[in-house]
């Protein structure tokens, strides 16, 4: 079992990831049988109970100090400020589980800690992705088609960017915008760096009266990263600092999920046989590379799987047990020349696990 959390908000977003890690981590050693038994209800538990403990996390950490505080209907955390106002508390995490039981690797994911999976030729696309389950929409079935050249990497997670089309459409089936349900409740806009209010941006999406939804052509913005990718938010129509995220699913972020935000994963699935027995492969070894946004924001997807699998890391891997953690370290160290060359004092914090599987 491997996973990643990726806090935000400067002044809860290190609390929700640690306590969640914590949390985690206890309960899967506790609930072995269940992980074997049925994986993906394992999954479902375990995100319910992560963002219930993170509320109550947040509630005793506030409360330790000396703040009164209290939640609504819907959930929303709220504290008493020094002159008497209500505030709301924000900041959340997002999530990615990895769990390999035998030939079979099951991938959870809220928010945008991508998993990649990466092999020497290319051999790869999505037919090899299995799709177990939405969480939110447990009726929703989905199928993975591709048609596209075969890659030497594959990624695994699920798109819970702003600009996801069908996590628009999800958003609108489960949130209408009261005025008109062509529209979700909550807008999807790309960031200007020069407009505090976010709901004012430019909106992302065409919506045309029929309710079909496309994507804007604009130049408006900024990229958020090296794949020039634009910088784009999730933000409520009364916008406040606490009210929006660049993210559709994540664990925490209570004031957003009255809008449509949600906490519970996609889950998907990967047989290590169809990779490793229905192709000659001149090196029976594949890599999974799991990673917070401070690495993917540094590179693209292609130039990860060339590091991974370069000669230079495979034979570390193969001479000796720590061969991994050695490629790992050299990696980070890599990312963080990139982060600095890219964002300089703006780079994001990073997190990454490597794991090398060989037949």
């Amino acid at each position: 079992v491997m996973f990643v959390l990726d806090g935000h908000d400067a002044e809860t977003g290190k609390i929700v990831a640690n306590c969640a890690k914590k949390y985690v981590q206890s309960f899967t050693e506790n609930n072995m049988d269940l992980i074997v038994q049925d994986t993906v209800k394992f999954i479902e538990i375990v995100f319910n109970e992560v963002q219930d403990h993170i509320r109550e996390t947040i509630l005793d950490y506030y409360r330790s100090s000396r703040y009164e505080t209290k939640t609504d209907e819907t959930g929303n955390i709220f504290k008493k400020d020094c002159i008497g106002n209500w505030t709301t508390i924000g900041g959340g995490a997002a999530k990615t589980m990895l769990i390999i039981i035998q030939d079979k690797v099951f991938i959870a994911n809220v928010g945008d800690s991508t998993a990649l999976l990466c092999t020497k030729e290319p051999i790869l696309n999505k037919k090899y992705l299995h799709y177990e389950k939405d969480l939110e929409e447990p009726s929703m079935i989905k199928n993975n088609t591709d048609t596209s050249p075969l890659s030497s990497s594959l990624i695994l997670t699920c798109d819970h960017s702003p600009e996801n089309i069908s996590e628009y459409e999800r958003m609108r089936r489960q949130f209408p915008f009261e005025h008109d349900s062509n529209y979700a409740d909550l807008l999807v806009t790309r960031d200007q760096l020069k407009t505090s209010n976010k709901s004012s941006c430019s909106s992302v999406f065409n919506v045309s009266t029929t309710g079909k939804i496309t994507v804007k052509e604009s130049n408006e913005g900024y990229y958020k990263n090296v794949r020039r990718e634009f910088a784009t938010y999730v933000t409520t129509r009364n916008e406040t600092p606490k009210s929006r995220i660049a993210m559709t699913r994540s664990l925490g972020d209570f004031t957003l999920q009255k809008n449509g935000l949600s906490f519970k994963p996609e889950i998907q699935s990967l047989n290590l046989n169809d990779i490793f027995l229905s192709h000659d492969l001149k090196l029976k070894t594949i890599c999974l590379v799991l990673a917070s946004d401070g690495v993917w924001d540094n590179w693209q997807y292609k130039d990860v799987c060339d590091f991974m699998m370069h000669e230079s890391c495979l034979n570390r891997v193969l001479s000796t047990p720590i061969g991994a953690q050695d490629v790992t370290n050299s990696f980070m160290t890599r990312n963080d020349l990139f982060a600095r060359t890219n964002f300089g004092n703006q780079r994001d914090n990073a997190t990454a696990i490597i794991m090398y599987i060989t037949l």
